[in-house]
């Protein structure tokens, strides 16, 4: 099984407890931990407010790094756009590459422009980013996403409690 780090809380206000924003040395000393015990992939976001910044600070290139651009589908040019988010992440984290890139926004993906969106990330694809795909919060959009697109990657908001994402795990398991 492989671990994930989720970084919202390094850029902002979030989490339990009233959300507090954790300080940069106390990032410094997450990722030394995470590192000597094995977990390698950081997962952060545009709009995980500094998150991304403060990553860069702390040098992670030795991390897989995965973030997610916030939605696009409602501009002029949704792969300008996706170009944009693309190069400022990789400056704010001090990357030449993300291990993944994903949409935030399912709907990107379910609109009019979801094949210019789709294609866009693609083109990414091998020099900025290893792996595109999508944020998803239900299993009937998600179901809908991989009839129509061959994404990489998925990011769901499972738990053991939570049996609606159980079937369409198997079925992609299986795969």
């Amino acid at each position: 099984m492989k671990l994930s780090l989720g970084t919202a809380q390094f850029g902002s206000n979030y989490g339990v407890k009233g959300g507090v924003k954790v300080e940069e040395g106390e990032v410094r000393k997450i990722l030394r931990v995470c590192q000597s015990n094995g977990i390698e992939s950081l997962d952060t976001a545009t709009l995980y407010g500094d998150s991304e910044k403060i990553l860069g600070l702390c040098n992670v290139e030795n991390f897989n790094v995965v973030t997610k651009i916030p939605a696009i589908s409602h501009t002029s040019s949704p792969t300008e756009m996706l170009e944009a988010h693309l190069a400022e992440s990789l400056k704010r984290l001090g990357v030449k590459k993300l291990d993944g890139l994903l949409l935030h926004s399912s709907d990107d993906l379910m609109t009019k422009k979801g094949e210019m969106v789709f294609n866009a990330l693609e083109k990414t694809k091998p020099r900025q980013v290893a792996k595109v795909g999508v944020s998803v919060y239900c299993p009937e959009v998600l179901q809908s996403i991989l009839d129509r697109y061959p994404i990489d990657l998925v990011q769901i908001p499972y738990n053991p409690i939570d049996s609606r994402w159980d079937d369409l795990i198997l079925t992609m398991a299986k795969l």
